[in-house]
C-alpha cells in the first residue's frame, strides 16, 4: 500500500504527462482524490467516449462533403448536419443487445455497412 501512491504518479507522469507539484507522504492516497478509484469507475467508457466522438465528427463532415483536414472541418449551424447528429444520437434509445451489434453501429455512424468503430 505504501508503494500505490508513487506507482500513481508514476503512470500520471507517464501517461497524462502530470507531475505531483509537491513530494508526497508515503502514507498519501492521491489516488483517492479521484472519484473513479475508490468507486471503482471504469475508464473504458471515457475512451469509447474519444472514439466515437471523433467518428461521429468524421460521419459530420464526410456527410457535409468535406475533403480537407478533419480538424478544420466545422459543423456549427449547419443544419443538415444537427439532423444527422439528432439521428445518431437516437441511438440510444434502442435495446442494449441491439446497441453491441457492429452492423448496427457501422449503419449509424455512414449509413452503410462500410465502416467499424476505429480509432486511426
Amino acid at each position: 500500500m505504501k508503494k500505490l501512491n508513487d506507482y500513481w504518479w508514476e503512470l500520471r507522469e507517464k501517461y497524462q504527462g502530470v507531475a505531483s507539484p509537491i513530494d508526497r507522504p508515503a502514507d498519501a492516497f492521491d489516488p483517492g482524490a479521484k472519484y473513479h478509484i475508490p468507486g471503482n469507475t471504469p475508464y473504458t467508457r471515457y475512451y469509447l467516449a474519444r472514439v466515437l466522438q471523433y467518428q461521429f465528427h468524421e460521419a459530420l463532415c464526410e456527410s457535409m462533403g468535406n475533403e480537407g483536414n478533419l480538424h478544420e472541418c466545422s459543423i456549427y449551424a449547419n443544419d443538415e448536419a444537427g439532423v444527422r447528429l439528432r439521428n445518431m444520437l437516437s441511438v440510444g434509445r434502442v435495446s442494449l443487445g441491439l446497441m453491441h451489434s457492429r452492423k448496427y453501429w457501422s449503419r449509424t455512424l455512414s449509413g452503410n455497412l462500410t465502416k467499424l468503430l476505429c480509432a486511426t
